[in-house]
């Protein structure tokens, strides 16, 4: 592998990292805020570059059963198809 095949293979290489040790609570909103970063290596001009950037993300705490008593408690509708609509399509994270 020559040297210019090397630069060829990192282009456009990207790495997302958040670290869930590091998280930060708001547990007024039920919300979870964890710390991450993003890099990148691209190529500029002849040489190469890497990039990074600060990237967050914003977690829910409550849980699936905590949304099904919070439909319920409401009683509006048909409950099977108010949990359906609110949760399908949902990333949901498990623990």
């Amino acid at each position: 592998m020559t040297n210019s095949d090397s630069k060829r293979s990192l282009t456009g290489e990207v790495l997302r990292m958040h670290v869930a040790i590091m998280c930060v609570c708001v547990c007024v909103c039920r919300l979870e805020l964890w710390p991450g970063f993003v890099t990148s290596i691209l190529q500029y001009e002849k040489n190469i570059m890497l990039g990074l950037d600060i990237s967050h993300k914003i977690l829910r705490t409550d849980t699936v059963y905590d949304y099904m008593n919070d439909v319920y408690m409401t009683g509006k509708g048909d409950f099977h198809d108010n949990v359906t609509k609110g949760l399908v399509g949902e990333i949901v994270l498990t623990r």
